[in-house]
């Protein structure tokens, strides 16, 4: 009985040593959970690495390294996290993160943005000015704003002053009040009139100077971003200068208003004229003022383009109804508003409250195709005397400002240019 009693026990003791103690039974695996590329912004930030690690004894993990300076803090937890530093650098970067338990392991790319370029101009405006046109002209509701020190009193009204412009497409129409959505906007350079673009046709810069010149600048790139309160653009110009203009306020968009009284004229002294070989556009409305006379608006220009120079449009009655230019030849003499109109008038100017509302009969002078605001004055007294001499017509102005200047001198119109205006 005792030798099969030990034969027995040796037994047992041989049966037990047979085993391993925290052998897995399963071969070890290990397997990213998360994105095998993670981007990150110029700004840098905390990155975060998901995986699973199995048949393992109990409280192993793996190790994470990276060769690359900018990727620091690397912790391994249940999850890996790691920091990555601000690029300074005008590239993107990009590194491995490397994750390995024994022969087992894992990359993860890290790609990093390039630093945003730095601007060449930075501009503070104060103003928001602005209006809405709807999907009139565009697919994309259409909002056209002006960003400057002073602000506007409308689209092309020209102050002392730096105006960023910009045409602007949403998919948001307005509401009340006119407010310009929040958005992004990227740079259209077709014009196309698609939500979330600003297009080139309108978008420019615009700088007046004190000696009367002016620089315009257009747009060749970039990105406008409306946020609450906030509006900031990051525009590449075609000076090849890099600007980011920003506004802080209220999104609102409308004009200055200012309160205009008499006299408008800018002129300080008299003012005498005579050109030989200006040109003549006359625009047609037949009776307008149902007086039985033609109304016609004569555009008097030195310049053959209509675009530099002594510019006069006159607002006149003939006393006849004839759809011809030779209705326009007569004299003409000044009544002080449109309820006077009558035959043989010519109706004197007056002015809005928003710079470049001009009315009836004015002087002008035109800088490449602007209204110079700060020249010209109202004709508001005298007689202007229309004639025909061969192909040639002369217009003779003897006439007032509405501050007691002298307006005198004549046009003799070599090009004649015709228009009926009279279906709008």
């Amino acid at each position: 009985m005792r030798k099969f009693y030990l034969f027995v026990v040796m037994a047992l003791v041989a049966l037990v040593s047979c085993e391993t103690p925290g052998t897995p039974s399963e071969p070890a695996t290990l397997t990213l959970t998360s994105e095998a590329v993670l981007n990150f912004a110029a700004e840098g930030g905390q990155g975060v690495v998901t995986y699973t690690l199995a048949n393992v004894k109990e409280n192993e993990l793996p190790t994470a390294e990276s060769a690359a300076e900018w990727i620091s803090n690397i912790t391994v937890g249940e999850t890996i996290t790691f920091d990555v530093a601000v690029n300074e650098a005008s590239a993107a970067r990009n590194a491995i993160l490397y994750v390995a338990y024994g022969e087992l392991s894992f990359n993860v790319q890290i790609v990093q943005a390039a630093a945003a370029a730095k601007p060449d101009v930075v501009y503070e405006a104060k103003v928001l000015n602005g209006e809405y046109y709807g999907t009139k002209y565009s697919p994309g509701y259409n909002y056209f704003i002006i960003l400057s020190t002073n602000g506007t009193t409308g689209f092309s009204d020209l102050f002392l002053d730096t105006y960023y412009r910009f045409d602007v497409f949403s998919d948001t129409p307005a509401g009340d009040p006119l407010t310009l959505p929040v958005g992004v906007y990227e740079f259209d350079e077709y014009s196309l009139g698609t939500a979330g673009t600003f297009g080139f046709e309108y978008s420019m810069r615009f700088e007046t100077c004190e000696d009367g010149t002016y620089k315009e600048n257009y747009v060749l790139g970039g990105t406008l971003t409306v946020t609450e309160n906030r509006v900031e653009a990051v525009v590449k110009y075609d000076d090849g200068k890099l600007h980011k203009v920003v506004y802080e306020g209220g999104l609102e968009l409308g004009w200055v208003e200012v309160t205009n009284e008499p006299p408008y004229s800018r002129l300080t002294k008299d003012y005498t004229f005579e050109y030989n070989t200006a040109m003549m556009r006359l625009f047609y409305y037949g009776d307008l003022y149902e007086v039985g006379g033609v109304n016609w608006s004569i555009q008097l220009s030195a310049d053959s383009n209509a675009l530099n120079g002594d510019y006069f449009s006159l607002d006149v009655i003939a006393d006849n109804m004839l759809h011809t230019s030779e209705g326009v030849i007569g004299t003409y003499t000044a009544v002080p508003n449109e309820e006077s109109a009558a035959k043989s008038s010519f109706i004197a100017g007056t002015e809005g409250n928003k710079v470049g509302e001009y009315y009836n009969s004015w002087y002008w002078v035109i800088e490449e195709g602007y209204i110079l605001h700060d020249k010209g004055a109202p004709i508001s007294k005298g007689t202007i005397t229309v004639k025909a001499d061969g192909n040639n017509y002369i217009v003779t102005l003897d006439c007032e400002d509405d501050n007691g200047h002298k307006i005198k001198g004549s046009y003799t119109c070599t090009t004649v240019e015709f228009y009926d205006r009279t279906n709008g």
